[in-house]
């Protein structure tokens, strides 16, 4: 009997040990946690990189073990996932994978382990399913659907152009053609022609000038009487080189004497040149009058002194 009681002692210290731990595992509440995920961009082409984030809220003190990467064809780990501080609060646990895609079309949604422990509660390991982006070809699209249209008649000459009016078009070329030819023919030919040359009139025109000028008026005795002699010497040299413009009154007037020409034009010529020199070289002021008649006598010069003929070219004549 004492036997049997020994033995239902132990039996029942044997049952109360092993029901205390089983009923303290029961009495563990459940691991409580959330996952969220996110994608960062949501369309790439391929071989760009993007992110996929996974973020965990479990208890505060709750370890979050984060598992790698499964290996794909389509999508690669740039680099391991990188795991985030628990910040802005305590039990917010994130990590990003850089990822690449590789492949387009339906890509399989990976599958990634998250397991989650506590003190106070049992682990809990989830099985998140990752979100993946939208992959585009680097390729242009597709074109063989593409029909391309149908083949237009070749367009001829006989379509866009008459034949007529294009054997009209070639004709009217060839005569311009023709004409630009002869109009330059001529050109070459033809000599260029040089307007006379008329001394006289190009020297009264001078006196004219030096008239016109307002000089006598305002008391340029200089600027006038240099204008007369000027024209009157110019002219000379013109109806023959022998009285060039470099010769001076003296030489001018003795070459004159010599020749066949009236006393009156000669002296009158002489009359002139002394004049201008009086005022230009020895600041002689005339008065208006003297002006006037020395002008005079200057046109009288020029009107009554010819050119030489061609028989007597080296000689000035007089006019009749």
């Amino acid at each position: 009997m004492a036997r049997v009681l020994m033995w239902l002692a132990l039996w029942l210290t044997a049952s109360v040990g092993i029901a205390v731990p089983f009923a303290a595992a029961q009495d563990q509440p459940p691991l409580r946690a959330r996952v969220s995920l996110g994608l960062d961009p949501d369309t790439v082409t391929v071989g760009d990189p993007f992110r996929i984030a996974v973020r965990v809220d479990a208890p505060a003190g709750a370890s979050v073990e984060f598992g790698d990467f499964p290996e794909d064809e389509a999508l690669q780990p740039l680099a391991p996932a990188r795991i985030l501080p628990d910040t802005p609060r305590p039990g917010m646990h994130t990590a990003v994978y850089p990822l690449v895609a590789w492949r387009t079309g339906t890509i399989l949604a990976p599958v990634i382990l998250v397991r989650v422990a506590a003190p106070d509660a049992e682990p809990r390991t989830f099985r998140v399913s990752l979100p993946v982006p939208s992959v585009r070809s680097v390729l242009p699209a597709d074109t063989a659907g593409i029909e391309p249209r149908a083949a237009k008649d070749i367009l001829t000459t006989e379509r866009i152009i008459p034949r007529w009016l294009l054997l009209m078009l070639v004709l009217l070329l060839l005569l311009g053609a023709a004409a630009v030819w002869r109009w330059a023919s001529l050109r070459r030919i033809s000599p260029p022609s040089n307007p006379p040359h008329r001394p006289r009139e190009e020297a009264l025109a001078e006196l004219e000038r030096a008239r016109s000028l307002g000089l006598v008026e305002a008391g340029d005795w200089k600027g006038f009487f240099s204008l007369v002699s000027d024209a009157l010497r110019t002219y000379l040299m013109a109806v023959s080189p022998q009285l060039g413009a470099d010769l001076t009154t003296g030489e001018i007037t003795n070459a004159v004497q010599r020749e066949r020409v009236e006393p009156d034009a000669a002296a009158a010529l002489e009359q002139v040149l002394r004049a201008a020199d009086l005022v230009k070289f020895a600041r002689y002021s005339p008065s208006e009058l003297e002006a006037e008649a020395t002008w005079s006598a200057a046109r009288e010069v020029i009107e009554r002194i010819e050119p030489a003929r061609p028989a007597d070219a080296e000689l000035p004549g007089v006019a009749a």
